[in-house]
Formats: structure tokens, C-alpha cells, sequence
């Protein structure tokens, strides 16, 4: 918000504030013969906030975006398909706690230089400075080839930034024009040819059929359809509506086709055009109207245009008219072959001379009306939610009088609070579904209308203009256009500010979901990410936290799974393989491949027991499967999403096995005689034999400096914690000690950046329980936060001291992720990595605090890095 200077003096300033309160504007509607010469150069002050500069705006049904200034972009609002850009799934805007700061900007790549940003029900698309194009969102309208089995795209973890694809155009072509309808888009090509893809059910495409396009790799690239035009005519401007699009020609004519249920073509009649052979081309008509067209706009079954009449410009509206939404004091719809005719088309009475902008919604249109120096809103058609801004759910312009008349009946939006409605500079507008919105002189924005999904973007679900409370409107958006981007990271050092934004139920989607939970971190930003079982759906799922949000996907349907593992190799790609209970071919590998999950049954690998998954030492995936009789172990290096990249590097007999775990080239597995360990699956060395009855669950990890540490429990409710630092396949080199008695069976276990090994465990007393080791004794500290009993959980420790867990809530059978409000060690005050540095000296050095190979560089060891000594400490010679 920039605060706009108030000419007078503090004293009159002063007696304005007292007085305002106290007095009630009087609704002094604009009137055409109204002399206002004294206040056009009346300046006002606009509430304070916090949108930043908005240069342009988007708005689809029920979401909408903002470019700034500075070309960041911020969407919100109904993002089901991922339709907002921000790899997940969530409406954005409904929680104070989802605006301003915590709003993430939108992603779309490197070097992206954003022209313009246009909206459907479930797609967005971004045309940029150079032609090129990226939509996003229900995948099957989004011209990449894919259907919509593919699911969303945007909708989940890398699924946007670089990974978002551009559209492939013919070859050599650009894009120097773009708009949207409710779920197809159009594009001008930059040699003039028309290509439309997505929706195609009433021929809105106009390529002589109903058939959807983009939604398979042949039609896309060189194989797009062009749409045939009349001869000699380029395109001018387009607008797309829910069923129909509409072009203005180079020479200002107007042609549309597509659905024609409500004479929204303009033709007299309600048969639809472009669905059949023959309509297209030079048999597509031109629409009679009385002036050349200058702008165009297509709602639900309605079309309105800007005209240039002699030396004015006026709107003239056709189609359907229920609400009064063709602005012509009656319900009687215009071109449809039994209301009004075409030649018959009046003009929407907006006491106005001059049109900066229109735009429709589903069955509502706003105008920004040029007067004199300013530019205030007109609104009308359906009234429901506050649409239309005028205090009410009335309808305008279904007839004549003061309550839903137009002309001088119709008055300004209350953008300002000055008793001149008028008195305000509006640049842009964008109509929703049921919304509108608007940029402002000073670049904010700001919303009105229906709000049950947060599209307003105010952190509410408050309908705003449906009473005369709301008024004026002068609340803008906080979007924070103008913040720096916040550092996609969990691994900043100190307690961030907003943790609970983690706490929170992720997957209620089914009466049993969240069961066989693996969590792990994601290297590339210290974030947590879960792959687990939905046992009512059948569903193998996926969580993670990324661009402050979380994002829940599913991968696919198998029946009676029982156990899924994952790991994140260096680049954050998720690697997730997952066993079911019978049959053969019981192993599946999933992974993310360009924004597309890709499962793959691995035909020959078995296991009717566990699995384990990790990667090794040379960064390949390691898999261990577990039989009755033995323990398995495959390799796979590069693409790993076909059986022919997996090889059977080893097997060993394992008679009884029950349960595995493995961390790079370290793996351990446990028979009903004890606990064995194994490095690089060679022989196997017993750990631990301190109870006789069967072990129930283990959890393996390694510490900086090599430790290896693995957590087991039994079915005597007893815990164990067995350690081994160097000599690990001799039985001598391990120890073992007793963690706790009277526990539940599962276990996690953490090593932090400290070395610290830390145990999370289901105690039967004091519930949750996170245990350390802290000089030889365990101590274990309760997490009061988990909702309720866990019969499954994970838990993740990031570099910088964070601890993450994840739960399966017994009842009602949800997925709950729940930080721990401890901060552990973060490897400054020890050397983690053991290479004689502690974290402090090497994160001041710019070295890696947890890479032995990483050291700083030190000339004359004296135990200050080059980079911070400036004293040569070495005796001198000769």
C-alpha cells in the first residue's frame, strides 16, 4: 500500500477523523448531469496493507493470480488441480495463516520474464516475454499430451518451477496471444494461425468436431490442429467462455462459435458451430452488430463486446439473460432465435462515454468506466454473494427502477471512502465465477463476492458486498508482492518461526489411511517426506513438505500391501517401492520421472516378508528383500523404472527372518535367535542375543562420524539400542543397552548432526515418547502433541536439529505429521564429520560441517582456516 497525500492541514485532518465516525456518508451516486468540476482533483487515503505492486491480474472461476511490479507472481484460491502453481492440492486463502509472507510466490521456472497469466476452472497458463507458454493444472486440458489419468500437473512435488513443461507449438512458432475459457485455451501463433486445445464438447475448438485436444502426445507439436478462419482475417483480441469462444478480427468484426444453447454466437438461433464439418473457415459467420468491436468478453452462455460508436464507445451484450446480465432492464435473452434479435441488440445504459475494461464472469459483468481523470467500477447480472459490490445479493439490470435498473440507477463501486463513489483509479479487473477483483492506481488489489473456499484471498471464508457493512471496499489483498522469496528450506538454523504450519492432519481421505508409514528427509531442502499405505482405498500415497506447504499425491492402487519404504536421492527425487501379501511379482518400484509418477511391477523380485530400500555409497538404489528362507539383494544404477535395470547382486539364507532395514552399503535383519548386521550384504555378524523371545521391529541409522546405530524391540515390550564404531562384522566390536521397558513394538531411530543417537518410541505409560542418550543413560521426554495412539509412525532429524514424526492415528484411521518442539544437536559445538573441525569453525570456513572429505583449508595448521587467518604461524627458515 502507498499512502496517497492529504491536501490540508493536520487541524481540519484532525477534525475530519473525529467527525467521520460520527456522520454517515450519504449514498451520492454519480448522475450524468451531475456537476463535480470541484472534487475531480480530490485526493484520498487508502487503508493500509500489504499487496505490493500488482501490475496484472488472472482470475478464473474460483481462483485467481497477481504479477508484481517485479514479474513474482502470487496465486490463491480454489487449487483442487493444482490449478494455483504451488505443487499441491489446497485452497489457498481461506487461513490468515495462507497470505502475505506465508503465501509462497508461484514458480515457473528459471529466467521466466511473465507477459501475461490467464485462468479456467481447474487450468492456468503463462504466456511469457518470449512467446513460449506453461499451463498447469487438470492435466487433460493443458495441451502437454497428457489425460487425465495423468492426474494434475502442478498439483504435487516437482511438479513445478523448471519441471513444468512448455507447450510444444509447431515447430519454429511462438505465442503472441493467449486467453482461457472455463476449461479450453486459445492461442494466436506469431504467423497469425489460431490453435485452441482442451475442452472441445460443443466445438468451442472449432476444428469440426467435439473432440478434446492436447490430451495425447500426437496431437500436440507439429501435429496441433489449427483453427480455420475466415480469409484475410488475423485475430485481433479473443474471449473465451464457458462453452463458446469469440474472436475480434483485424478489421474489427466479430465471429464466434462453440456452444450456442443461449445465443451466446450471436446467430440468431441456439445451433452450435464448430462441432460439425463445413462451419468453420469462410462459412463462419460474422455477428450483427452496430458499431466496430474494440474489446470482447464471454461469460456462461452470454457474450459482451466494447463498440466504437461515433464518438463514444458503448457495451452491447447478446445470449442468455436470467440475471440481467446482458445490462438491458429485462430477462429476455438476445440472439437465440426466440428473444430479442441481433438487429434488434440495445446497449447496456451505463451512463458512461468511455470503456477502459470489461469483463464477464458466469452470469455477471463489471466495466471500469473512464470519467473525466477517473476510472471507478460498474457491476451487474446475478447478485448473489456481493458479487456485484453493491452491498446486496440483488440483481442489476433485470429491469428498470432503482433497485435493478441501470443508467443513473446504477451506481459506482464503493472503492474509496471518499462520499464520491467515483473518485477512484482503477486499472485492472478480472470476474470469477462469483468474484470480482480489481487493481488499483497504486497497485493493490482488491476482492469482492463469494468466498467459501478463501477466493477472495483475505485468510477467510467471509462473503464480502453482500451487506452494507462491507462497504466501502478498501481492505487490500495481503499477497506481499514486493517480499523476496522465502528460502524453500527446513535447515535454517534456529527455531523457525512458524513450525506448526507442520502440524496438522495430511490424509483423512478414507476411514483407514496413513498405515506403514516411511519417512525421510529431502536433501535438497531439509523437508520431510512420507511414503505410505491407504488399507481402505488401497492406495500407495505420498506426502511431503515443500514450498512451505504440504502436498499429499497418490501413486497407485495395489491391494493387501504390507510394507513401503522410501528414500530422496541427492536431487530430491523420491524412490518408493512397496510388497503386498500374495501372489507373485509382489514388488513394485515407483519414482517421479518430469512431473509424472511412473510405478512399475518388478517382475522377478520377490519377498513375502519386508523390504528395505536405500542408496549406497556410489549413489545406486539398494534393495533388500526378505522370505521366510532368505535375504536378497538387488542393485540398480541409472533409470531404475524397468526390471532389466536391476540386477540380484546377492543372497543369503535367513531362516526365520521377519524384519529388515538398511542405510547404504549397511543393512540388518532379525531372526528369532537375535539381531545380525551386514555391510554390503557380506557375512553376517550377530549383534545381539539379550532376550530370548522373537524381535518385532528395528530401525537402523549412522552417525557423521560412522557409528552405526540400530534400535530393535520385541515382543516382551522391551527396547534395545546396539551400537558399533569401527570392527562392525566382528559380534565383540557391538554393544548393546536397554533403552525402556513396556513399549509398543515399532521403533525410529535418528542419529543427530551431534552424534546423538535418538529413539522414538509408543511407550504403554507415557504414550509418545521421543528417548536420547545423554552420558550413557536414556532420557526419554513425551511429545504431547500426537492427537491420539499410533500403531504406525515415522520420524526424520534434519542438519539443523529439527525432528519431524508422522503417525497413523489408530482412530479414526488418519495421517498426522507433528513436530517435536525439542531442537537436538546441529553439529556446531562437536566435530560430526570426525575431520578434526567442529560445525562452528567449518560453517565459518565455508565447509561442509558433515563431510569428512569437505576441510577447510589451514597453511599453516594452526586451527584457523586460510579464509579467517591472516598470520603465517610457521617458523621461518634460513
Amino acid at each position: 500500500m502507498h499512502p496517497v497525500a492529504l491536501r490540508t492541514s493536520a487541524l481540519m485532518l484532525t477534525l475530519i477523523m473525529v467527525l467521520m465516525p460520527l456522520t454517515p456518508f450519504a449514498d451520492q451516486e454519480f448522475k450524468s448531469g451531475d456537476q463535480v468540476e470541484e472534487t475531480l482533483d480530490e485526493e484520498i487515503i487508502m487503508s493500509s496493507g500489504t499487496t505490493g505492486n500488482a501490475d496484472s491480474l488472472a482470475f478464473g472461476l474460483q481462483s485467481g493470480c497477481a504479477i508484481g511490479a517485479s514479474g513474482n507472481i502470487k496465486c490463491w484460491g480454489g487449487g483442487s488441480e493444482g490449478q494455483l502453481g504451488l505443487g499441491n492440492t489446497q485452497n489457498i486463502g481461506d487461513s490468515i495463516e495462507e497470505t502475505g509472507s506465508n503465501l509462497p510466490f508461484v514458480n515457473l521456472g528459471t529466467n521466466a520474464s511473465i507477459d501475461k497469466i490467464v485462468m479456467g476452472e481447474s487450468h492456468s497458463c503463462a504466456l511469457f516475454t518470449n512467446g513460449s507458454v506453461k499451463c498447469w493444472g487438470e492435466s487433460s486440458v493443458l495441451g502437454l499430451g497428457y489425460s487425465s489419468s495423468n492426474g494434475g500437473f502442478g498439483d504435487g512435488y516437482l511438479e513445478t518451477g523448471d519441471t513444468l513443461p512448455f507447450i510444444q507449438f509447431p515447430a519454429g512458432r511462438t505465442a503472441t496471444m493467449i486467453e482461457a475459457g472455463k476449461s479450453h485455451t486459445c492461442a494466436v501463433m506469431d504467423n497469425n494461425d489460431l490453435i485452441c486445445w482442451g475442452d472441445n464438447s460443443k466445438g468451442q475448438l472449432g476444428l469440426g468436431d467435439t473432440d478434446k485436444r492436447g490430451d495425447s502426445a500426437g496431437e500436440i507439436g507439429t501435429n496441433f490442429a489449427v483453427t480455420s478462419v475466415p480469409t484475410g482475417r488475423t485475430v485481433d483480441s479473443l474471449g473465451l467462455g464457458w462453452d463458446h469462444t469469440c474472436a475480434i478480427w483485424d478489421n474489427a468484426s466479430v465471429s464466434c462459435w462453440g456452444g450456442n444453447d443461449n445465443g451466446q454466437l450471436g446467430l440468431d438461433s441456439t445451433t452450435s458451430i464448430g462441432d460439425g464439418s463445413g462451419e468453420m473457415g469462410d462459412n463462419l459467420a460474422f455477428v450483427t452488430l452496430p458499431y466496430s468491436a474494440t474489446q470482447i468478453t464471454s461469460g456462461d452462455g452470454f457474450t459482451c463486446a466494447v463498440l466504437q460508436e461515433t464518438s463514444t464507445k458503448g457495451v452491447y451484450c447478446w445470449g442468455l439473460n436470467d440475471y440481467g446480465q446482458l445490462g438491458v432492464e429485462s430477462t429476455t435473452s438476445v440472439g437465440d432465435g426466440a428473444g430479442t434479435s441481433m438487429s434488434s441488440i440495445t446497449e447496456t445504459d451505463l451512463s458512461a462515454t468511455d470503456i477502459l475494461a470489461l469483463d464477464a464472469g458466469e452470469d455477471h459483468v463489471c466495466a471500469i468506466i473512464i470519467y473525466s481523470s477517473w476510472t471507478p467500477v460498474k457491476c451487474w447480472g446475478n447478485g448473489a454473494d456481493g458479487r456485484l459490490g453493491y452491498g446486496s445479493q440483488d440483481p442489476r439490470g433485470t429491469g428498470p427502477g432503482s433497485t435493478s435498473g441501470m443508467g443513473s440507477n446504477l451506481g459506482y463501486v464503493r472503492l474509496t471512502s471518499s462520499s464520491n463513489h467515483f473518485v477512484v483509479d482503477t486499472t485492472d479487473i478480472e470476474v470469477g465465477s462469483g468474484t470480482t477483483c480489481v487493481i488499483l492506481n497504486i497497485g493493490d488489489v482488491i476482492c469482492w463476492g463469494s468466498n467459501g473456499i478463501g477466493q477472495l484471498g483475505y485468510g477467510d471464508t467471509e462473503d464480502r458486498g453482500d451487506g452494507q457493512t462491507d462497504l466501502p471496499f478498501t481492505t487490500e489483498l495481503a499477497l506481499g508482492l514486493n517480499d523476496e522469496a522465502m528460502l524453500d528450506s527446513c535447515n535454517i538454523l534456529g527455531v523457525p518461526e512458524h513450525r506448526d504450519e507442520l502440524d496438522r492432519r495430511l490424509d483423512s481421505d478414507s476411514s483407514d489411511t496413513g498405515d506403514l508409514i516411511s519417512m525421510v528427509e529431502i536433501p535438497t531442502t531439509g523437508c520431510p517426506a512420507i511414503a505410505y499405505y491407504d488399507s481402505d482405498s488401497e492406495n500407495v500415497k505420498f506426502a511431503a513438505y515443500d514450498n512451505g506447504m504440504w502436498a499429499v499425491e497418490t501413486l497407485g492402487s495395489d491391494s493387501g500391501v504390507i510394507d513401503v519404504d522410501i528414500v530422496m536421492d541427492s536431487d530430491g527425487n523420491p524412490h518408493i517401492v512397496h510388497m503386498t501379501s500374495s501372489g507373485t511379482d509382489r514388488v513394485s518400484y515407483t519414482t517421479k520421472i518430469n512431473g509424472i509418477w511412473t510405478e512399475n511391477t518388478l517382475t522377478g523380485i520377490d519377498g513375502t516378508e519386508e523390504l528395505s530400500l536405500s542408496i549406497d555409497s556410489d549413489g545406486d538404489l539398494r534393495l533388500l528383500t526378505l522370505t521366510t528362507t532368505e535375504l536378497v539383494e538387488y542393485e540398480c544404477s541409472g533409470s531404475c523404472n524397468s526390471i532389466s535395470s536391476w540386477s540380484n547382486s546377492n543372497t543369503l539364507v535367513a531362516s526365520g527372518a521377519s524384519v529388515v532395514d538398511s542405510v547404504g552399503d549397511h543393512a540388518t535383519h532379525v531372526t528369532s535367535s537375535g539381531l545380525y548386521y551386514l555391510e554390503s550384504l557380506g557375512a553376517t555378524t550377530l549383534v545381539s542375543t539379550d532376550v530370548s523371545s522373537a524381535y518385532m521391529a528395528t530401525s537402523m541409522d549412522i552417525a557423521p562420524d560412522g557409528t552405526i546405530s540400530i534400535a530393535h524391540t520385541n515382543d516382551a515390550y522391551q527396547a534395545y539400542y546396539s551400537s558399533c564404531s569401527a570392527s562392525c562384522t566382528s559380534t565383540s566390536s557391538w554393544s548393546t543397552s536397554l533403552i525402556t521397558n513396556d513399549s509398543a513394538s515399532e521403533v525410529a531411530l535418528q542419529i543427530d548432526a551431534d552424534g546423538t543417537p535418538w529413539v522414538l518410541l509408543t511407550h504403554n505409560t507415557t504414550g509418545a515418547t521421543l528417548f536420547d542418550l545423554d552420558n550413557g543413560q536414556w532420557d526419554g521426554q513425551a511429545i504431547s502433541a500426537w492427537p491420539g495412539a499410533a500403531d504406525s509412525f515415522g520420524m526424520m532429524i534434519n542438519s539443523a536439529g529439527y525432528v519431524y514424526t508422522s503417525l497413523h492415528l489408530v482412530n479414526p484411521g488418519e495421517l498426522w505429521a507433528v513436530t517435536n518442539p525439542v531442537v537436538v544437536g546441529a553439529g556446531l559445538y562437536v566435530d560430526a564429520d570426525g575431520d578434526g573441525w567442529t560445525g562452528m569453525k567449518e560453517i565459518s570456513c565455508g565447509t561442509d560441517l558433515m563431510d569428512s572429505s569437505s576441510t577447510p583449508s589451514d597453511f599453516d595448521q594452526d586451527g584457523r582456516c586460510d579464509s579467517m587467518d591472516t598470520i603465517n604461524n610457521l617458523p621461518s627458515v634460513g
